[in-house]
């Protein structure tokens, strides 16, 4: 029964409590040699891949996206030779210039409106934020185009676009592994760890009072004599200390017998 119910409480916690990506999202219309921050997320670090993202681009205009531009998809790690140099020049640089900066580019060359696309990320020695951003590099269609960006493995932390250009979004936990678990998932582990503790508790003493004889439920009403409690008969206080019984205090003959 109690395994019954611990697996309704997890499943009904499990549907209020489904797993959603981080992600950013931007929506600009394309203009000649310019460049748009899209925001990003802080990645872990390790040996294999920390980080995965889901790009999907829509584009509203006449002519496919692979004969605009060249458009492009840059990513930027934190370091001082990468996004550090790229964002002293963000206002001032050429297009081509932020795409030699870049640590992975992606030219946005999908037919149709729409193209999609995912990105394996690396790093060893540190964590750090990822900056995104398209880059159009030419004089492409004056159409819209949205970029969604969803981290679907890894992300620390997120931040929107224009934000955390001179400082970092990660934790202060620099020892913080990649795909560490967020802490509101470890904090509904320890809830409900502890409500199946107490479940189970209330389960064992209600099972056990309900076997208790007529006769050993009167000696556990007699041993838990209340401290302090005062005798009208005697006069005497029944005293009682780890559940033992005032010598002054008047006992059933049956009681005594035991």
């Amino acid at each position: 029964m109690l395994l019954i119910f611990l697996s309704l409480v997890l499943q009904t916690a499990g549907q209020q409590f489904q797993k959603t990506n981080p992600a950013v999202e931007a929506s600009f219309p394309l203009a000649a040699n310019g460049s748009w921050h899209v925001g990003g997320f802080c990645f872990g670090m390790g040996e294999s891949v920390v980080g995965q993202l889901q790009v999907a681009v829509e584009w509203d205009g006449t002519t496919d996206l692979n004969n605009n531009g060249p458009v492009y998809f840059a990513g930027f790690d934190g370091r001082a030779d990468r996004w550090g140099e790229a964002s002293k020049m963000w206002d001032t640089a050429t297009c081509a210039q932020k795409k030699n900066l870049a640590t992975t580019v992606t030219r946005l060359d999908g037919s149709g409106n729409s193209h999609a696309f995912m990105i394996d990320l690396f790093q060893v020695h540190d964590i750090r934020d990822w900056h995104f951003a398209v880059l159009s590099c030419g004089d492409p269609e004056a159409g819209t185009l949205t970029v969604k960006v969803e981290a679907t493995k890894g992300a620390l932390s997120t931040f929107a676009g224009g934000a955390y250009f001179d400082t970092s979004s990660c934790p202060v936990e620099r020892w913080a592994p990649a795909g560490a678990a967020p802490f509101w998932v470890l904090l509904f582990a320890m809830a409900a760890a502890t409500g199946a503790c107490c479940t189970l508790c209330a389960l064992v003493t209600y099972q056990l009072k309900a076997k208790l004889t007529p006769k050993e439920a009167e000696l556990q009403g007699v041993a838990g004599t209340v401290l302090g409690h005062s005798d009208a008969t005697t006069g005497s206080t029944a005293a009682t200390a780890a559940g033992g019984v005032d010598p002054g205090a008047k006992i059933p003959d049956e009681t005594m017998q035991v």
